[in-house]
């Protein structure tokens, strides 16, 4: 399902925004859920740095916490890369919701921001949700960087167990998370599963 997005922004002051931040509001076409992002214009011929944070944190993590910031911020801004850093409904799982709310807000940064590719950029849970978006709307995204998205074998066997695994398990976080069914998320999960496999 796509949707426009209505978007509210407003400027973003504090010492850890470079001048130009801007908040965008939007109240999500999926279900009515309000979400923001923050957006840092960079030249219009570089490629546009989607940011999708880790776990336990939000939108804002890539300004805020030093070490990311430190590390990736200041070669965003080096590099002269438009900055769009989503706080994904407060979590870093790419719901149902959450993947609607994305293709929304990219089509709303392409035709209202002047950004017009993509690389996804995530740790942790935002690498799994960069991934997973990645694999439901590969015609959104340029490239990805993806750390730590599974580092340990006995953290997450799912992606060990055949070709199918990770995208089975990967039902189960919004069925858990959002409190859904497999058989609501079934349109969602039938189109995750039919392009791991390649159909």
């Amino acid at each position: 399902m796509e949707y426009a997005l209505k978007v509210e922004s407003e400027e973003v002051t504090g010492d850890a925004y470079p001048a130009g931040t801007v908040r965008l509001t939007y109240r999500s076409g999926f279900d009515g859920s309000r979400d923001w992002a923050l957006f840092l214009p960079g030249r219009s011929d570089r490629k546009t740095v989607v940011y999708l944070h880790g776990s336990f944190s939000d939108g804002g993590q890539i300004f805020t916490r030093e070490d990311i910031r430190a590390f990736w911020l200041s070669r965003i801004l080096e590099g002269g890369h438009s900055l769009l850093s989503i706080n994904m409904r407060g979590t870093s799982y790419m719901s149902p919701g959450a993947t609607a709310d994305l293709t929304a807000l990219l089509a709303h940064a392409r035709s209202m921001l002047g950004c017009r590719q993509f690389v996804l950029l995530g740790g942790s849970g935002g690498a799994s949700s960069a991934m997973a978006y990645t694999v439901l709307h590969p015609e959104n995204v340029a490239g990805v960087v993806a750390m730590g998205m599974c580092g340990k074998r006995q953290k997450y066997p799912m992606l060990f167990l055949g070709p199918d695994a990770y995208a089975v398990s990967v039902k189960n976080t919004p069925c858990c998370f959002w409190g859904q069914t497999p058989t609501r998320l079934g349109p969602w999960l039938r189109a995750l599963l039919s392009r791991r496999r390649g159909g």
